[in-house]
C-alpha cells in the first residue's frame, strides 16, 4: 500500500476523530503499517475501537485486507499499533 493512500486515509481520519484520538504514520515496513495514535480517548476502555476504525478505512481505501497485528500503550494517553495489508493477489 502506497504512503500517499495511507496518509489519505490518516487525513479523513483525523478529520472525524481529532483531539479525541489523532493518528500518525510512524512508517512502514514490508506490507505493515506502523502508526501512532494519541489523544484523551486512548485512555478510555474503549479506545481498541480507533484502531478497529482505521483498519476499515485502510481496507476500503485500498481494497486490500488489513489486520491489527499488534498494539503497545506507550504512555497514558498513547499507542502504537502494527497493521498487516494482505496483498490480494491475481
Amino acid at each position: 500500500m502506497s504512503k500517499r493512500t495511507i496518509n489519505k486515509v490518516v487525513r479523513y481520519y483525523n478529520r472525524g476523530r481529532a483531539p479525541e484520538v489523532e493518528a500518525r504514520l510512524i512508517g512502514t515496513k514490508r506490507n505493515s503499517i506502523i502508526m501512532r495514535f494519541s489523544g484523551e480517548s486512548c485512555i478510555t476502555c474503549g479506545y481498541k475501537d480507533y484502531f478497529s476504525d482505521f483498519m476499515q478505512e485502510l481496507q476500503r481505501e485500498s481494497g486490500n485486507p488489513v489486520r491489527l497485528k499488534k498494539v503497545e500503550e506507550k504512555n497514558l494517553g498513547a499507542a502504537t499499533a502494527i497493521f498487516s495489508v494482505i496483498p490480494v493477489v491475481g
